[in-house]
């Protein structure tokens, strides 16, 4: 499970971008069109939909336990991404409103 990051997700949305315009010799492509359909919004549903499965599995799941967030004195070793797949889940789901709080 990856976390993209928002500049990644940015980028990966900017060559989808300018990989249509050469592949169809489109000059321009409206933002509204492209929002809808761009490459980031495809994932984060993607992990929404998968965190949904995870979700509703039994407690002592493999992946459920997976998925746990880490131990407070736990050290992320270096070179290694700041954000976890469940932290940007749980970005995702405030983005759409979708928290207990």
């Amino acid at each position: 499970m990856l976390a993209i990051t928002k500049v990644d997700g940015s980028r990966l949305d900017a060559l989808d971008q300018w990989c249509l315009r050469r592949l169809l010799d489109i000059k321009f492509v409206s933002n509204a069109k492209a929002q809808e359909t761009s490459p980031s919004l495809i994932i984060q549903a993607r992990h929404l939909s998968l965190f949904g499965h995870i979700v509703q599995l039994d407690d002592n799941a493999n992946a459920k336990i997976v998925i746990a967030l880490p131990p407070e004195d736990w050290k992320r070793p270096p070179g290694r991404a700041w954000i976890t797949w469940m932290k940007k889940v749980l970005n995702d789901l405030e983005s759409h409103n979708l928290t207990s709080n």
